[in-house]
């Protein structure tokens, strides 16, 4: 029972990320650097959990997507939140993308191979993202009442922080998730997916949102 809950859910995300891509896609007709960003960082997503998803039905390795997707995921949203409030100098911003790239690189090379999951890229990738975040809200705070004006992009923000969140708080407890009977690890991973819905959701308010005439 639980196995087909967690199953559901599994397909409720991929419904859910399509959406989102057909949302950022309406969104990117505005010809905006970051609606183009938001929609290719989406529709990079949705490839990643389709394929990942249709391989793991047919019991194919998967683990090589993993690390494709954190380095595509950490270099798009360093583009992304380089465009928003917040962000350091364009140099500043370089270094750090191009040093957190290379060391995901290293790791899938020498280190976690293209054929093992890659724990190490994935942490990096999501400590980056929330740093990002962090450093997006502080910058809200420190603007009062001007960081009003940014309605959208708080929800588009939050919406990635806490799926980002929720993925390091599962990796840095795998271990000790692993030790529980196999019916608390299902509840564990579908209390993950009910998480991720609920980021994806929140990505959806931030995109329509973007189309009402009040906040153009």
């Amino acid at each position: 029972m639980l196995l087909k809950i967690l199953s559901a859910l599994a397909l409720i995300s991929l419904l859910i990320s399509l959406i989102n891509v057909v949302l950022a896609f309406l969104k990117w007709q505005e010809k905006t650097i970051s609606g183009g960003i938001i929609f290719t960082y989406l529709i990079v997503a949705f490839g990643f959990e389709a394929t990942s998803y249709v391989l793991a039905q047919e019991g194919i390795n998967n683990l090589f997507l993993f690390h494709v997707y954190a380095l595509s995921e950490v270099l798009l949203l360093s583009f992304l939140f380089a465009k928003l409030p917040g962000a350091w100098d364009k140099p500043s911003e370089n270094l750090l993308r191009w040093a957190v790239v290379l060391l995901i690189l290293v790791n899938s090379i020498f280190i976690q191979k293209i054929d093992t999951f890659n724990s190490y890229g994935l942490t990096l990738s999501g400590l980056v993202v929330i740093f990002y975040c962090v450093r997006f809200f502080l910058k809200m705070i420190d603007m009062g009442i001007a960081g009003l004006e940014f309605h959208t992009q708080k929800w588009l923000v939050s919406g990635i922080f806490l799926a980002q969140l929720v993925s390091l708080v599962v990796l840095f407890c795998s271990n000790f998730i692993l030790s529980f009977e196999r019916d608390i690890q299902l509840l564990v991973w579908i209390s993950r997916s009910l998480f991720v819905l609920l980021s994806k959701l929140i990505i959806a308010y931030s995109l329509i949102k973007r189309f009402s005439p009040a906040i153009r």
